[in-house]
């Protein structure tokens, strides 16, 4: 699979219309695998990867979202847990690699 654009304004467009840090992560996940193939997803072999200066952004966007929600006791949580990995360095900022994942 090619690596996908991730831009701040894709970022904050899919912020914008998620009402949680979870529904938002889910739907970071959904934009780099398509809807349709990620309900198709049972599993991920890994997390897809990121730069550190997208990782940063998409980090400042979910603590905001959090703290103005005052719903999650760890601002960024649930970023942190699940979302992407940040620790290939070859990846271009404002792009997403995707991981392995095997199907239901």
């Amino acid at each position: 699979m090619n690596n996908v654009k991730l831009t701040k304004e894709i970022i904050d467009g899919l912020a914008e219309n998620a009402e949680t840090s979870t529904i938002f992560t889910l739907s970071l996940y959904k934009h780099v695998y398509g809807a349709e193939l990620w309900e198709k997803i049972a599993s991920m072999n890994s997390f897809p990867s990121i730069s550190k200066t997208t990782n940063e952004y998409i980090f400042t966007v979910v603590i905001a979202m959090d703290k103005r929600n005052k719903a999650v006791n760890f601002p960024g949580g649930v970023w942190m847990n699940n979302g992407f990995s940040s620790l290939d360095d070859t990846v271009k900022n404002w792009e997403v690699r995707p991981c392995e994942y095997t199907l239901k």
